[in-house]
């Protein structure tokens, strides 16, 4: 009876300690996954239940043995990723580095407790008053410094190590802290041939082993805080060249205003001088002129949007100019989610290039089409222009910067495609690449702004025309 209560009690504080373990750990990797926003209920629930199988896995294997120690891991990952939207990997390699964190913090607990105790390590395996005081000890302090000093690090998030590149490094010192405390742990705990001067030669050789993964881990944290620092001050250039190309544009907006009031005063004096010269019939040729070339405002009264609108004609004037037809299809509301700084970059880059292409054709061959309208939600842009055949290009080259003007004579095309598939495509066809000009420049703005709004771009080249076709959410989300 009173063997049964104290396996019952055993039983009891396993469970326990696997809760506590399992909650320490869902703590610490919190901050870095992508929670699937279900309710606390659920979550509860779920790691109640992993807590429980940990706790068999463990009466099973027993504590700290490998094979119960990676099936526990297996278990927590599994039911951590009906938590969290995040990929396994990025669970599990969140829940290693977690392992270590907890291990290290108990590990020191019982060395201090020896020391300060003086008692055999093999009492901190039975159970009893030393092993509930290092569960007590470790536990405690494991929470104090998960609820108190863990929020207040900078710690770089797994986002960063992928896209710094540094996940093998990371991973290999993870897998090789586990791997020395584990087996330092072991030695430590369960031999008893070494003595007690071996055991401080361990402890020491484990602290320092610790010390310089702590050192590589703080040196790859500043290493991401720096480059991350490098990226704000990067996307702060690029929103103030951003900026000085939306004045400009708005500059452009100005003196075309300007010149159609000139343009306008010239008309009414050309008409006037008709009219008091008795030439009614010339000057109802002169206003039929007039009209054809009037319509082409027309095609921007269903733009609501005052900054496009201003954009669109301008680009209109620029395209008549150069004596390139432009139809123009456009129906945007007033108020859209999107900025308006970042709308008249992706458009004023598309039809200045797409304006390029056809200023480089013979003047019979120019043609543009510009198609801007809503769509289940989505802002769908449509820009199509003529081009030169001996020109292709490849969303590899947009990647990388490209411009009409500078590939003229640079770029051979030895082969076509039905549209553009595959980022290095144009490599395996035999093609040079582009050099990099601002207009290059331009067009990477618009992809990284389109992508920036989780949106798609895709460009498709039919050999004398090349299409453009750009769609937006503009339901926003959180990020």
């Amino acid at each position: 009876m009173m063997g049964n209560e104290v396996i019952t009690v055993a039983e009891i504080v396993r469970w326990t300690v696997s809760m506590v373990d399992l909650s320490l750990m869902f703590w610490l990797v919190s901050p870095f996954l992508k929670h699937r926003g279900g309710s606390k209920v659920k979550t509860v629930v779920l790691l109640l239940a992993a807590g429980s199988i940990n706790t068999l896995t463990n009466r099973y294997f027993g504590s700290a043995s490998t094979p119960g120690l990676l099936l526990i891991m297996l278990v927590s990952g599994l039911f951590f990723a009906q938590i969290f939207a995040s990929r396994l990997r990025r669970i599990w390699g969140c829940m290693i580095v977690a392992l270590i964190a907890i291990s290290i913090v108990e590990l020191l607990v019982i060395v201090v407790l020896l020391a300060v105790t003086s008692v055999p390590p093999e009492t901190f395996n039975e159970w009893g008053f030393y092993r509930m005081l290092g569960i007590v000890g470790s536990k405690s302090l494991s929470l104090v410094l998960v609820l108190g000093l863990y929020p207040k690090l900078n710690l770089f998030h797994p986002a960063d190590i992928e896209r710094e590149g540094l996940a093998p490094t990371v991973v290999l010192v993870g897998i090789f802290n586990v791997a020395v405390i584990f087996i330092s742990f072991s030695i430590y705990m369960h031999s008893e041939a070494v003595s007690g001067i071996d055991r401080l030669a361990l402890v020491a050789f484990l602290l320092v082993v610790m010390f310089f993964s702590v050192t590589v881990l703080i040196f790859l944290n500043k290493r991401t805080i720096l480059h991350q620092q490098q990226r704000e001050w990067q996307i702060k250039e690029e929103a103030y060249r951003q900026q000085v190309f939306f004045t400009e544009s708005m500059q452009e907006a100005l003196v075309s205003v300007r010149t159609q009031r000139h343009d306008f005063n010239h008309h009414l004096n050309c008409l006037y001088g008709l009219l008091e010269m008795n030439r009614p019939q010339e000057a109802r040729q002169y206003v039929q002129k007039l009209i054809k070339e009037v319509e082409t405002v027309n095609d921007l009264i269903g733009i609501e949007h005052p900054e496009m609108a201003a954009l669109l004609n301008v680009k209109r004037m620029t395209a008549r100019e150069k004596q390139i037809p432009m139809e123009l299809e456009a129906s945007i509301p007033a108020t859209l989610p999107i900025p308006p700084l970042d709308l008249c970059i992706i458009m004023g880059n598309l039809v200045t290039n797409a304006i390029e292409a056809c200023e480089l054709l013979p003047v019979e061959d120019r043609h543009m089409a510009v198609r801007v309208h809503v769509k289940q939600q989505h802002l769908v842009i449509q820009v199509i222009n003529q081009k030169q055949e001996t020109v292709l290009i490849t969303d590899a080259m947009i990647r990388e910067g490209y411009s009409h003007k500078r590939s003229v004579g640079e770029v051979e095309k030895t082969g076509r495609s039905g549209g553009v598939k595959a980022a290095g495509e144009a490599e395996e066809k035999g093609i040079d690449r582009m050099n990099t000009g601002e207009h290059g420049l331009g067009l990477l703005s618009v992809r990284q702004i389109i992508q920036r709004y989780e949106g798609i771009l895709k460009i498709e080249d039919e050999g004398r025309r090349f299409n453009v076709n750009v769609a937006i959410p503009l339901v926003i989300s959180d990020h």
